[in-house]
């Protein structure tokens, strides 16, 4: 019976392959998107904002099949002749 109460909470994913690319804030045109189910949700460094774990805990809420993608901004700056092996 759990399930049939699943069902009737979780709000379907769109059919649609567009997705969102969120950087920084969860404006009421982003809230918008949300709510209309994409498949997919990129985050950029979603530990350095409060609102983007707003966004994915939202998103998850409605969508627990969903998929979020979170990609971490790098702090530091390589240079041009940085040694890529060398920061592995």
């Amino acid at each position: 019976m759990w399930w049939l109460m699943a069902l009737l909470i979780f709000e379907p994913l769109s059919q649609s392959k567009l997705g969102i690319h969120l950087i920084g804030h969860y404006t009421e045109g982003a809230k918008k998107i949300i709510a209309a189910g994409p498949r997919v949700i990129k985050v950029l460094d979603p530990q350095a904002n409060n609102q983007m774990v707003e966004t994915m805990r939202d998103y998850k809420r409605r969508y627990p099949k969903g998929i979020v993608v979170m990609s971490e901004r790098h702090r530091g700056h390589e240079g041009l002749g940085a040694n890529a092996t060398s920061s592995l």
